[in-house]
């Protein structure tokens, strides 16, 4: 229904059994069959609901589904505005480092469930640099990224897509810094926190020498011990 979403959690992806002519065998992939659940008329709670599959072969039939449910959560969607940053693979060429990149807008509307919104600070534009020199000015997706790194896909941006200009720089001096843990929130009645480690303890950074001349110490994300 309007103004709700599910929430699969991790589960994304079912096993299954075909039975098939022996000729399709080396040609059967996972393209061939679809899974899905149905949510229409739910609302918002905690579902234990059956995977359908269906195949786009006539002759190809499913003998069994893993798992045959799954676990849903309808919640409701909420929006917010979040702002964009840049993340870096690779290196640019001939010694360069990428210069304060222009991004418009600088800021977006995510929109999704509850439980993933939340945790949703910016929105992330992912540049893959290959030896670049000259400035990159392109439109890029944004996404949110996950605590392994990888894009999440059932959260939203409007827009989707948003102009980014990244001018490269000589690269300043390598200057090494030491990493400081951002500690939120409160752990649970009669614990505290004895010792907090990080490691490594420092780390280099290499960039345009102003912003290396300001910096001393890096930062991590938020590191929550709320409970």
């Amino acid at each position: 229904p309007e103004g709700v979403a599910a929430n699969l959690g991790s589960a994304h992806q079912v096993s299954i059994v075909v039975s098939a002519p022996r000729a399709q065998w080396r040609s059967l992939s996972s393209d061939n069959f679809s899974a899905t659940v149905d949510v229409a008329g739910q609302k918002e709670g905690t579902y234990d609901l059956a995977v359908n599959v269906s195949s786009k072969l006539s002759d190809a039939h499913i003998v069994r589904v893993t798992p045959a449910k799954v676990v849903v959560t309808v919640e409701p969607v909420i929006r917010k505005t979040v702002p964009v940053v840049t993340k870096f693979t690779g290196l640019a060429g001939d010694e360069l480092v990428p210069g304060t990149p222009t991004i418009t807008p600088d800021k977006v509307e995510v929109s999704g469930v509850k439980s993933l919104i939340t945790d949703v600070r910016e929105g992330v534009l992912q540049v893959r640099l290959n030896g670049d020199t000259k400035t990159i000015d392109q439109k890029l997706a944004v996404v949110a990224l996950g605590a392994n790194g990888e894009p999440v896909n059932t959260v939203s941006f409007s827009p989707a897509e948003v102009q980014v200009s990244i001018p490269l720089v000589k690269a300043g001096k390598l200057k090494t810094v030491g990493v400081r843990p951002v500690i939120t929130g409160q752990v649970a009645g009669g614990n505290w926190i004895k010792e907090v480690t990080v490691n490594p303890a420092v780390i280099s950074l290499t960039g345009t020498a102003d912003l290396l001349d300001k910096t001393t110490e890096v930062t991590t994300q938020p590191i929550t011990v709320a409970g």
